[in-house]
C-alpha cells in the first residue's frame, strides 16, 4: 500500500494478522517522518520484510523529480551505459558476474520501470544468483529495491527478499576479508552492508547488519582522519569508492552517518578536482593505482566530465589502450578491457536521483586555481605492517593549470597496511604532465603541432655514441571505429623486468602477456619534492615478489633470474622540444622526425640532463645515479624501441642489466637518482603565470586557497627549454653511500632538498623483499612531515570524518 497512513482493514482478522498491520503501520509513521514511503516484501506465509525505501524518478522520467539538466556530458554519458547494457544482453564474451545486476539497474534508469525493462532486471538479477556480496556483484540491488520495487510481482519479490535476507552479513569478516586501508573494497562492504541491513527492516539479522556497516563506516572515517585516504587519486579505483559512497548517501537512514559519507565525498572530490590537469582533461598527481601507464585511463575521468569539470572531455579508448572501460568501444577486447562496464548505472543514478551527490561550486573551484600545491596524507597509524613510516606518508603535486604537472608520492603504496604483503605494481608514484598533449584525442583544447622527434645535430663527448637498435616490433593495425590516435604519453619512473615498461600488457614478451594488467617492480621510492622540483631515488631489488606472485619465471620464494633490469623515464615522442646536455656541456637536439620513427639508441654519460617540452609545459631531468648488479656502474641511454614508438613513448633508460641469458641477480638494493625541475615555457618573462626566483606570484580563488609564504615555486623565469636544462645540469647534487646508508642531496634555486634512506633495511618485511627504509625526507634542512587532511596551497579542504552529532 502506498497510503499515507494504512489503516486496519475492516474485515475481522487473525490476531497474528492484526499483529502485523500493527507493525506496518508503525513502520509507515516512521517512514512518513522521513519523507519515504513504505514497501512490503512477503517472505512467506506470516512473515513479511518491511522497509522504508526512498522514491525517486528514473533517468527516463528525470524532468518530472530532478533538477539536474540534460547536457551533452549526460548524453554521452547515457550513451556508453546503454551501450554497455547491450554488450551485456548481447552476450558480450568479457561480461562477468557484476555486469549482470548494474546491467539490470542500468535497464531501469535508463528507460522507467517500463514492462521490458522491468523483465530485463529480473532476468539478469536471476542470472547473478539468491545470494549477493558486499562488494562490486551487490551495488545495484539497494538502488533497484528502494526506487523500482513496483517492477516485480509478488512472486519475484518474496524471491527478492530472500536474497536480501540471505545476503545480510553478520561480522565484518563476513562483510569483506579486506583491511580497512584497501579502501575501495572496504567502503563497498560498509555501505552494502548498512543497505541491505536496512533493507531488511527492524529484524535481528537486518539490524546486525546494518550495525556492522555503520561501525565499518566509523572504522573507517577514524582511520582516514588519522592516515588519510590511503587508496589515493586512482583512476580507475576512485571511481570505485564514489560509486560506493553514492549510494549510501542516497539511502542511508541514519542522518549523522549520511553526513559521515557526505565529508567522504567532498573529500574525494576536492582530491580530484585538486589535482585535475585540464590541457590534457586528466588526473595529475601521483597515482596510488593505476593500470594505463601512458594515458591514466580510468571510469573517473568520465565522472570528471559529467559533473563538468573544467575541459573535462568524452574518455575515448585509443590504440592500444591497455584499460580503457566504461566507453562502449572499450567492450571490444582488442580496444579495451572487454568488459561492458554497467557499473556506470550508479553514476546515472546519482546524478538524476533528489537526493543524489553533487560536488559543490566551492569544491569544483579547486580545479581553477591556477597555480597549486596539493598535498595529502596516504600512511599513518605510526608504522605499518610492513614497515613504512607514516612520517613519509605524504603525496604532493604542484599543478601550473595552463603548462604542466609534477607529482610524487614520499614511498611505497601498498594495499594492506595492518599485515605484510608486496608493493603495488601499478603504482604511478612519479607523475608528469605537459602541455595540451592533445594529437585530435579527447581533448576539448584545440590540437597543437605535436609531431615525433628526430637528431637534429649533436657535439658528442668521447666516451659517447649513437647507433639503432633492431626490434621486430608489432606491425601497425587497422583502427576499430570509435578509437583515437595516441595522445601525448605522460611521464613516470618505471621499473621494469621485460624492457617493455609501459604497461600495454598484451605487448608484454611471451607468458607475461597473460598478466591482464599493467605491471612494474617495486618502485621503493624515497622523493622529495618542493614545488616544482623534485629529487627522486629509488632502491631497487630484483628478488622482490610482485604483488605475490614471482616475476622471475622461478616459483616464489626463490631468488629470481633475468635477462633485463632497468628503470626508465618515459616520455612522449610527440613533443616540440627535446635536447639532451652531457656532463661536459655536448648538446644533442632533436627536431620532428619522419614519420613513422626508427628504431634507436643514443647512450649517455650518467649524469647527463634531458630536457622535454610540450606546449608551455617543460622538464629538465638528470640522472645522477645508476647502479649496476654487478657492483659496477649501469649504463644510460635515451632509446625508442618499436613497442614505445608505436604507442607515442621514448625512455631515458638505466640498464642496470642486460644479459643474453637469464642472471640470479643478486639480493642488493639497486640506487637510482634523478633530479626533475619543471617550469613554463613562455616568451615574455611578464607572463603572469611566471613564477620567477625574484618575485613570486599568488593565485587564488574564492576559497582563498592562495599559495602560501613558504609554498613558492623555484622557478628559474627561463625563456627556454635550454635554459632550464642549463639550470638543472648545473645544480649541485650530493650523492655518497656510507655504512649502508645513501644521502642524496641538492639545491635548486635557493631550495635544499635531501633524502637520506637505509639501503639493506629488511625490518618486517615479507620473504623475498629488501625494500626502502627512509631515515629522513628534509627541505632546508627541515623535515618534511605529511599534512592532516587534504590540503591546497596551505589550507586545509576537507572536514573531519569524525565529529559529534545526532547518531543511531
Amino acid at each position: 500500500r502506498e497510503s499515507p497512513t494504512p489503516a486496519y482493514p475492516t474485515k475481522r482478522l487473525s490476531r497474528q494478522r492484526r499483529s502485523g498491520w500493527a507493525i506496518l503501520s508503525l513502520v509507515a509513521g516512521a517512514c512518513r517522518d522521513r519523507h519515504r514511503r513504505v514497501v512490503m516484501l512477503r517472505l512467506s506465509t506470516g512473515f513479511a520484510l518491511i522497509a522504508c525505501v526512498t522514491a525517486a524518478p528514473s533517468t527516463a522520467s528525470a524532468g518530472s523529480g530532478s533538477s539536474r539538466k540534460q547536457t551533452p556530458a549526460v548524453e554521452w554519458f547515457t550513451t556508453q551505459v546503454r551501450g554497455d547494457l547491450d554488450a551485456v544482453l548481447a552476450g558480450a564474451p568479457g561480461t562477468i558476474a557484476r555486469d549482470l545486476p548494474n546491467g539490470a539497474l542500468a535497464a531501469l534508469v535508463l528507460d522507467g520501470p517500463t514492462p521490458r525493462a522491468c523483465g530485463l532486471a529480473s532476468t539478469l538479477l536471476h542470472r547473478f544468483g539468491d545470494r549477493y556480496d558486499m562488494s562490486f556483484g551487490g551495488q545495484a540491488l539497494p538502488p533497484i529495491l528502494h526506487n523500482f520495487s513496483g517492477c516485480f510481482n509478488e512472486t519475484e519479490q518474496q524471491w527478492l527478499a530472500g536474497v536480501v535476507n540471505r545476503s545480510l552479513p553478520m561480522t565484518t569478516a563476513e562483510a569483506t576479508p579486506q583491511e580497512v586501508s584497501y579502501t575501495n573494497m572496504w567502503l563497498m562492504s560498509t555501505v552494502n552492508s548498512i543497505l541491505y541491513g536496512e533493507l531488511a527492516g527492524p529484524t535481528s539479522r537486518g539490524s546486525t547488519a546494518a550495525r556492522v556497516g555503520y561501525s565499518m563506516l566509523e572504522q573507517w572515517a577514524g582511520y582516514t582522519d588519522s592516515a588519510g585516504v590511503h587508496e589515493f587519486t586512482s583512476p580507475t579505483y576512485t571511481y570505485v569508492q564514489l560509486t560506493a559512497l553514492y549510494t549510501g548517501y542516497i539511502h542511508a537512514a541514519d542522518p549523522h552517518y549520511r553526513e559521515v559519507i557526505k565529508r567522504a565525498l567532498d573529500l574525494l572530490w576536492a582530491a580530484l578536482a585538486a589535482n585535475w590537469f585540464a590541457p590534457q582533461s586528466a588526473l595529475s598527481g601521483p597515482h596510488s593505482r593505476d593500470y594505463d601507464t601512458l594515458l591514466g585511463h580510468g571510469m573517473l575521468l568520465m565522472e570528471a566530465y559529467l559533473h563538468g569539470l573544467p575541459n573535462a572531455a568524452p574518455m575515448a579508448c585509443e590504440v592500444d589502450d591497455p584499460h580503457c572501460e566504461g566507453p562502449v568501444a572499450g567492450v571490444d577486447p582488442a580496444v579495451g578491457t572487454g568488459e561492458p562496464m554497467t557499473v556506470g548505472a550508479i553514476s546515472l543514478y546519482n546524478y538524476h536521483h533528489p537526493r543524489g551527490y553533487r560536488p559543490g561550486p566551492g569544491i569544483l573551484a579547486l580545479a581553477d586555481v591556477p597555480v597549486r600545491t596539493v598535498q595529502h596524507r596516504f600512511l599513518g597509524q605510526n608504522s605499518t605492517a610492513n614497515g613504512n613510516s607514516d612520517r613519509f606518508g605524504q603525496t604532493y603535486n604542484y599543478v601550473v593549470g595552463d603548462a604542466y604537472a609534477i607529482g610524487s608520492a614520499s614511498q611505497d603504496y601498498i594495499t594492506n597496511t595492518h599485515h605484510q604483503y608486496w608493493p603495488n605494481p601499478q603504482d604511478k608514484l612519479v607523475n608528469i604532465l605537459l602541455g595540451q598533449g592533445s594529437t585530435g584525442g579527447t581533448g576539448n583544447s584545440a590540437p597543437h603541432t605535436q609531431r615525433p622527434l628526430q637528431h637534429r645535430h649533436s657535439q658528442r663527448s668521447d666516451n659517447s655514441t649513437a647507433g639503432s637498435t633492431s626490434d621486430d616490433g608489432h606491425s601497425p593495425q587497422p583502427r576499430p571505429r570509435d578509437v583515437l590516435p595516441r595522445r601525448t604519453a605522460q611521464i613516470s619512473v618505471q621499473p621494469d623486468w621485460m624492457d617493455s615498461p609501459y604497461g600495454v600488457w598484451k605487448l608484454y614478451p611471451g607468458n607475461m602477456s597473460k598478466l591482464g594488467k599493467a605491471s612494474h617492480l617495486a618502485v621503493h621510492p624515497g622523493n622529495v619534492q618542493h614545488a616544482n622540483a623534485l629529487l627522486s631515488t629509488l632502491a631497487l631489488n630484483g628478488n622482490d615478489a610482485l604483488d605475490g606472485f614471482s616475476v622471475g619465471n622461478v616459483p616464489l620464494g626463490q631468488p629470481n633470474r633475468f635477462t633485463s633490469l632497468a628503470t626508465n623515464v618515459l616520455l612522449p615522442l610527440r613533443a616540440d622540444e627535446l635536447e639532451v646536455r652531457w656532463p661536459n656541456g655536448s648538446v644533442v637536439q632533436f627536431t620532428p622526425w619522419a614519420n613513422p620513427p626508427t628504431p634507436f639508441v643514443q647512450a649517455l654519460p650518467v649524469g647527463s640532463t634531458l630536457g622535454v617540452r610540450v606546449n608551455a609545459g617543460m622538464l629538465a631531468v638528470r640522472v645522477f645515479a645508476c647502479d649496476g648488479v654487478d657492483g659496477s656502474q649501469g649504463n644510460l641511454s635515451l632509446q625508442g624501441d618499436a613497442t614505445g614508438l608505436r604507442l607515442g613513448a621514448i625512455r631515458l633508460v638505466c640498464r642496470h642489466l642486460a644479459s643474453p641469458t637469464p642472471v640470479l641477480v643478486p639480493d642488493r638494493s639497486l640506487r637510482w637518482g634523478a633530479l626533475m625541475v619543471a617550469d613554463r615555457w613562455h616568451s615574455n618573462r611578464s607572463d603572469p603565470h611566471t613564477i620567477a626566483s625574484s618575485g613570486n606570484v599568488r593565485a587564488g580563488d574564492a576559497n582563498g586557497t592562495q599559495t602560501p609564504a613558504g609554498h613558492e615555486a623555484a622557478h628559474y623565469g627561463v625563456e627556454s627549454l635550454t635554459a632550464l636544462v642549463q639550470r638543472v645540469a648545473a645544480a649541485p647534487v650530493a650523492s655518497v653511500t656510507a655504512g649502508g646508508v645513501w644521502k642524496a642531496e641538492t639545491t635548486v634555486a635557493g631550495t635544499d632538498l635531501t633524502v637520506e634512506r637505509e639501503l639493506g633495511c629488511t625490518r618486517g618485511r615479507p620473504a623475498n623483499a629488501t625494500w626502502n627504509c627512509l631515515n629522513s625526507l628534509r627541505i632546508n634542512g627541515s623535515d618534511v612531515l605529511p599534512p592532516t587532511g587534504l590540503v591546497v596551497n596551505g589550507k586545509r579542504v576537507s572536514l573531519p570524518l569524525v565529529f559529534s552529532g545526532p547518531s543511531r
